[in-house]
Order: structure tokens, then sequence, then C-alpha cells
């Protein structure tokens, strides 16, 4: 994600609002939950919710802020599914990004695995539409590309 608002600083996260919780899945297995709300100058700009296998979301909530290698502790991202499109806001949304309910924001949606192909995050960022952008590199001959219509996701 590129920042859109010139002169603003990103902030990984500026406020600390960090919430998570210990669930168990359908199947039985512990997921870590986060929540994360990231900032730019000081402005909440998009709330980021993860969920990890309960091995790797202990690690993580073990580090301190802003750590991003995990690889020394075994923890690598091989790959990641997105899916990026609309979605209007919820009440709890509204009130983290302040904004009205029911506006629009750019929704990423992600599942990233481990080499073996073991997944090993979900996440579903919500962005103010006017406060991000996405840009994507494609080729013909480094990469599988799909196209599938919103309704398919």
């Amino acid at each position: 994600m590129r920042n859109r608002a010139a002169g603003s600083s990103p902030r990984r996260p500026a406020r600390r609002r960090h919430r998570a919780r210990t669930t168990t899945a359908a199947d039985r297995a512990e997921i870590h939950a986060v929540r994360r709300l990231r900032t730019l100058s000081g402005r909440p700009v998009m709330v980021e919710r993860t969920a990890y296998p309960s091995a790797v979301g202990e690690l993580i909530a073990s580090l301190p802020p802003h750590t991003v290698v995990l690889e020394e502790s075994g923890v690598l991202f091989a790959d990641a599914q997105h899916t990026i499109d609309l979605c209007l806001d919820d009440a709890e949304d509204a009130r983290l990004l302040d904004c009205r309910p029911g506006d629009p924001l750019l929704r990423e949606r992600r599942c990233s695995t481990h080499p073996a192909g073991t997944p090993i995050g979900w996440s579903e960022d919500r962005c103010l539409a006017e406060t991000v952008a996405f840009t994507v590199h494609s080729s013909a001959t480094s990469g599988s590309l799909a196209r599938r219509s919103s309704d398919e996701t």
C-alpha cells in the first residue's frame, strides 16, 4: 500500500490499538486474532484484522511493536492470495475510523501461507478509500493471473 496523502507520515501503529484474543475455530483449532488501527499523521485510516494459528499468534504477541522479522523464529510467509474490493463500513469501523456508518471502504482480504502451503495468516484490512492506493505489477512470465467477478470472491 502506498500513502496517497502527500506529506503524511505512516505509523505502524501510531495509535496503539492492538487487541488480541485466542478463540477456537470451527475445526477446533485455536487461532489468535489481532486488531490494529493504522494511522497517517495521527489520523486513523485503516483497521487491520488478522487471525493466526495459535503458535504463530503467540509468537507475534510476544514481539515488541514494530518487529517485522519473523523468519528468525521460523515463520516464513511464502505466498499470499489477495482479494481487493469495496465494502460498507459497520458501526465498529465507523467508530475506529471516525467516519459515518455505511461509508465505502477499500478492503483487502489476504490468506498467507508457509512454503509448504500451510495457511499461517488470514487478514482483512479496511481502509478509508481516499487515503490509500494499491499498485499491482503483473507479468505473464513470472506468475499466474486470475480474473474473477465480484460474486466469486
